[in-house]
């Protein structure tokens, strides 16, 4: 099943339009990201950044923290994100992490054959023309907080709220 866009849409809305939500969101936010963030690698190295360094500080304040910060947002709103690595586009050499638009992917989920929930990450228009572009899709990853039910749909405290938010 494709994760449903729709409510997506809804949710957006709902963030930009009620005042209710997107201060609640911003509080829980402040609240999660108040001690900083500490970035682990899955061989458990934690990598740290020598702010006197202008690249280290560069990357981490203008591309890392960031795309951390519009993860949160994501979980938060949606139930999940879908990241991937890429290139930095301020420090030659460097890779940063980057929150890949909904909107124009499409993410389809199904169950293996221990019925757990597998995500599949594409483009919506199926084109990937860039091979940088190509190595982004394929090395997404859909990260869920709060996973989207059988059908595909977002199943966060906001979307759970949302016919509520509609009566508000």
């Amino acid at each position: 099943k494709p994760v449903d866009l729709g409510v997506i849409n809804e949710l957006t809305a709902a963030h930009s339009e009620l005042s209710l939500v997107s201060s609640t969101i911003a509080r829980f936010k402040m609240y999660i990201l108040r001690s900083g963030i500490e970035i682990k690698a899955r061989d458990s190295k934690t990598y740290t950044f020598d702010m006197g360094n202008t690249n280290d500080r560069v990357l981490y304040e203008q591309e890392l923290y960031p795309a951390i910060v519009q993860m949160v947002h994501e979980w938060l709103l949606y139930g999940f994100t879908c990241v991937s690595v890429a290139p930095s586009q301020l420090v030659d050499g460097a890779l940063t992490l980057v929150v890949l638009p909904l909107e124009k992917l499409t993410v389809t989920m199904t169950l293996n054959e221990c019925f757990q929930r597998e995500y599949d990450v594409q483009l919506a228009d199926g084109t990937a023309t860039a091979i940088k572009t190509k190595h982004v899709i394929d090395t997404a990853q859909f990260l869920c907080m709060t996973p989207p039910d059988i059908d595909g749909k977002p199943m966060s405290s906001v979307a759970l709220a949302l016919p509520a938010l509609h009566q508000y």
